[in-house]
């Protein structure tokens, strides 16, 4: 799946009285910025609906910080005749706390204590807000975001009534897109590990139901958090100094989290190569190439006075549509997932500081390096890997024998988890399910070591390393993700991939240099039961691969694809048979 243009270019309202001469962006949007927001419908409309004030959506404290004045869910039926979604944009966005009588209420309620009023004061763009000195009163605040986009959610849900057209009293908003109506969330700083240092949780964001979808941005996932004392290059550490991980770990780090915690469709990444002075048709072929592999929505955006750019997008139009040739209902398939538990990480983390973020040290070192540690090391094995986080260990859709059945082997940091968790992991053991436990000693200096043992206890459980592994005489980083179909079981997409961050738009300037190319590149496949691997394409280029049985299969991997040589990424359609 491919949409050209961030959101509001994607969604159109047809002509009535709520739209008027404005642009058909069709979504109401608060914008990226807090002093010049977006908005597709007359305001002076938006704000008699509303009840006065800049209608701003997807920020809890409206009311003091903007003198706003938030939707609440009865008011989605009346904004049903203005839009066919509502994009949320950069949540969560509030800053310090608010001291509102409801949310006084909600903190005596949550504490068993006054809500503490004492603060700072924050400027951020040139607007000042109050900083809360109470940690309390910041999770109150996490809380309310996620309950608060949650009951945005399940509004739309009840006003589509089922249709995937929003209703209101007067009728049914005409639509042509059998899907139209969503909540577009775009999570601030996700889907980077330690949240830039925010207390909330973005996989909590991911699982509000069955019609949200979840966006980022193509590199979100590297902006950790600074160092606080040494500036350092990110992240830091309270023990043994700085380590910074490869870019395209941490990236894909943070889209296997959204795609694997997303309820609703996948997630919606955002290239920016309108922000690129430069950008080429090869940057938005490998970035969406990256994106759609890892089982996303890929929005590469473009400069909205170009429109239609075909110079730029028509060969990635061409290559989706033979994309859209493979079995539509394609998904990833991951054999070992690592645990990735927002709510251990919070409590590790220390403050707040005085920007309102908190200091991430101990839980990068007691947890987090552990975890992407663990994540580095299964890419580098080539096998298929997952995200298992919080939503999903403490109380897993239709029980833990299903989280079982999807991952058999799960990766787990030894310390640093909270007692909810250990018993989590405790009743997936008891299911069957085989927990390998990684140590937090190992990962700040050469992780070549801590990497391999991780592989080594994998490979020695029974599941296994998995049905695929990619391999290469090399010690890079081969991204390979596979896709399965449960329509067509005789069709698997291998998505083979270099560093794909090296294709990035940067702000002002063309894409750094392309990674260098990876020799030697093998994909050894386990073949349904009953069939044998019969032909093997690259649909990137057309080229039909080399395939040959392995004489001893290892893991049940028992077919190997030669795929050479590779430069950006390959697209491999293995076809099995009788």
């Amino acid at each position: 799946m491919v949409a050209v243009g961030d959101g509001p270019q994607r969604v159109v309202a047809p002509a009535g009285p709520g739209n008027r001469a404005q642009p058909p962006d069709g979504v109401l949007d608060k914008g990226k910025s807090r002093r010049n927001p977006r908005h597709s419908v007359p305001l002076h409309e938006v704000q008699q609906l509303l009840g006065g004030g800049t209608a701003r959506l997807g920020d809890p404290v409206a009311q003091r910080h903007w003198g706003g004045v938030r939707p609440r869910p009865g008011h989605v039926t009346v904004l049903g005749r203005l839009a066919q979604a509502l994009h949320c944009s950069e949540y969560p966005g509030s800053y310090g706390g608010d001291w509102s009588p409801s949310c006084r209420a909600l903190y005596q309620t949550k504490y068993g204590a006054p809500m503490p009023t004492d603060h700072t004061t924050l400027t951020v763009q040139g607007v000042s807000y109050p900083l809360s000195t109470s940690r309390n009163v910041l999770q109150l605040m996490s809380d309310v975001t996620e309950a608060y986009f949650a009951e945005l959610v399940a509004a739309i849900a009840a006003a589509t009534s089922g249709s995937g057209r929003l209703h209101f009293p007067g009728g049914t908003l005409p639509s042509a897109a059998p899907d139209a109506a969503a909540a577009l969330v775009s999570a601030y700083v996700v889907p980077a590990p330690d949240n830039s240092g925010r207390l909330y949780e973005s996989t909590a964001l991911l699982r509000t139901g069955g019609c949200d979808v979840a966006k980022s941005e193509f590199v979100s996932g590297t902006r950790v958090a600074k160092c606080p004392a040494l500036h350092a290059p990110l992240p830091c550490y309270a023990q043994g100094g700085v380590v910074q991980f490869p870019p395209d770990v941490l990236s894909s780090f943070g889209w296997a989290m959204m795609r694997d915690g997303a309820n609703g469709r996948p997630p919606h990444i955002w290239i920016p190569l309108s922000l690129a002075s430069n950008a080429t048709s090869n940057q938005s072929i490998c970035t969406t190439v990256a994106v759609r592999g890892y089982g996303g929505i890929a929005n590469p955006d473009h400069a909205e006075s170009n429109i239609p750019d075909r110079a730029l997008f028509e060969p990635t139009y061409q290559l989706s549509a033979s994309l859209d040739q493979l079995p539509a209902d394609l998904a990833v398939a991951s054999h070992t997932a690592v645990l990735f538990s927002e709510s251990s990480r919070d409590a590790l983390m220390r403050g707040p500081l005085a920007n309102g973020t908190f200091d991430v040290s101990d839980a990068w070192t007691s947890l987090l390096l552990p975890t992407v540690g663990a994540w580095e090391a299964l890419l580098r094995a080539g096998v298929a890997a997952g995200i298992c986080n919080d939503g999903q260990i403490l109380a897993p859709d239709g029980g833990v024998s299903i989280l079982v059945q999807r991952w058999p082997v799960l990766l787990a940091p030894t310390s640093g988890l909270t007692s909810a968790v250990e018993s989590g992991l405790t009743a997936y053991r008891n299911a069957g399910g085989v927990l390998i436990r990684v140590p937090n000693t190992g990962w700040v200096t050469e992780r070549g070591p801590a990497e391999a043992s991780v592989i080594a206890a994998v490979n020695a459980s029974a599941p296994g390393l998995g049905p695929i592994q990619a391999t290469h005489p090399g010690d890079g980083v081969v991204h390979a993700v596979l896709q399965t179909s449960a329509a067509d079981p005789n069709t698997r997409v291998v998505f083979v991939l270099n560093d794909f961050t090296t294709c990035a738009p940067v702000r002002g300037s063309a894409a750094p240099p392309t990674a260098p190319p990876i020799d030697g590149i093998s994909l050894d496949l386990a073949a349904p039961a009953g069939r044998k691997l019969v032909r093997a394409t690259d649909l990137m280029t057309g080229v039909e691969l080399e395939i040959e049985p392995l004489p001893q299969p290892v893991g049940g991997r028992d077919w190997r694809v030669l795929v050479g040589t590779l430069r950006q990424q390959a697209v491999v359609v293995a076809t099995f048979d009788i």
